[in-house]
């Protein structure tokens, strides 16, 4: 669980991709669970950062 300053309380999964070549560099992929208030929440940001890239062009 992670609170946003601008989103609020999000729930998110998470999983973790390793190499095996190299073992030492990882990703990590957060996700929200479908329908979720999280989802939700991850769209408007989504778009309030599109939009503000716009803006700054």
């Amino acid at each position: 669980m992670f609170h946003h300053p601008v989103a609020g309380t999000l729930v998110l999964d998470w999983d973790t991709l390793t190499s095996s070549t190299v073992p030492d560099q990882h990703i990590v992929i957060w996700t929200a669970q479908p329908g979720s208030t999280s989802e939700q929440a991850l769209k408007r940001l989504a778009a309030a950062a599109v939009a503000h890239q716009s803006e700054m062009r």
